[in-house]
């Protein structure tokens, strides 16, 4: 089953009230918690009303991150997964294109050998019923 938002852009709010932005990786139901990957802390960004507590946001990129549910105070979509990409269109044959079952890349090839060996061993024989001497039938013997 996938789910609809994985690989879409999330941002969350820890309880801890640090804002952190990544993609969302999973969702597991059984352990209330979901991954995001390429994750960027934010900081509290003023979230905490006196300035000596304020965590400053960090450069860092962490690659990945697991939350528990029960750590989560916020959580919002901030874009959508990529839609995924379109199958590719069928290549469309122009006319006359010699088609065969499978749509075997060699299969014109093969047609062209087959083709070939037959009519060598058409020649073949041709040839070789006209080089064997034929046996001379006599004459009918003349009627007396």
């Amino acid at each position: 089953m996938s789910l609809p938002f994985v690989g879409s852009r999330i941002s969350l709010i820890s309880k801890s009230n640090i804002r952190f932005v990544g993609i969302l990786h999973s969702i597991n139901q059984q352990e209330s918690s979901i991954s995001l990957e390429q994750v960027k802390s934010h900081g509290t960004e003023g979230r905490m009303g006196n300035p000596s507590e304020e965590i400053p946001p960090s450069d860092q990129i962490f690659s990945f991150i697991i939350f528990r549910g029960a750590d989560i105070k916020d959580l919002h979509v901030i874009t959508n997964a990529p839609a995924p990409a379109p199958p590719p269109a069928q290549p469309v044959m122009p006319a006359g294109y010699p088609i065969g079952p499978g749509m075997n890349p060699y299969y014109a090839q093969q047609q062209q050998a087959l083709a070939f060996q037959q009519q060598q061993q058409q020649q073949y024989w041709q040839q070789s019923q006209q080089q064997t001497p034929q046996p001379a039938v006599p004459a009918p013997a003349p009627v007396p």
